[in-house]
């Protein structure tokens, strides 16, 4: 997974005081797929529940 949208996720922050808590990431060579980039020591790991090909069903997680 390689592509993600850092830039909309600073400028957030920068103007609005929102720090992103993960970046979601997705990647030609998987379609379908996401993972939320967690901040280090932070790691995405799978709520149990959901499909797991979707970011929105991990949490980040130290």
């Amino acid at each position: 997974l390689d592509t993600f949208d850092a830039l909309s996720a600073i400028v957030r922050w920068v103007e609005q005081d929102v720090a992103p808590e993960s970046l979601t990431a997705t990647g030609r060579a998987f379609p379908g797929r996401s993972r939320p980039l967690c901040a280090y020591p932070m790691h995405a790991q799978y709520k149990g529940q959901g499909n797991p090909e979707d970011a929105a069903n991990f949490e980040c997680r130290q």
